[in-house]
């Protein structure tokens, strides 16, 4: 899943599993010509990224784990950023995954 926000460009992509806490999570910078210097480190993101993901999990019940996270290092880099688009995409996911299971049990019923 990728999300793009605001006039700024945070480009986000992760890509969620169902597994938990994951310690070999891949993250990767993607490069883009545009004359900026970086705005924003690795660490941060992925610093983010996981706590938005860890949040989101508490809030729901759920258990995704983060298996890649790619980002433009010259965007923005507003403080919690990416912590924020994390949980919007973990908040997605679990709504797209409870919808799915209703009309399986709708089917089956």
């Amino acid at each position: 899943m990728t999300r793009i926000t605001g006039p700024t460009h945070n480009h986000s992509a992760i890509v969620l599993g169902k597994t938990g806490v994951n310690p070999q999570a891949e993250l990767a910078r993607l490069r883009i010509d545009d004359g900026k210097r970086e705005a924003i480190s690795a660490a941060r993101v992925e610093h983010e990224v996981m706590r938005g993901v860890a949040q989101a999990n508490a809030e729901l019940g759920t258990s995704y784990s983060v298996s890649r996270t790619r980002f433009v290092p010259t965007d923005g880099g507003a403080e919690g950023v990416y912590l924020s688009l994390a949980r919007a995409l973990v908040t997605w996911f679990a709504q797209q995954d409870q919808g799915s299971r209703k009309v399986v049990r709708a089917a089956s019923a």
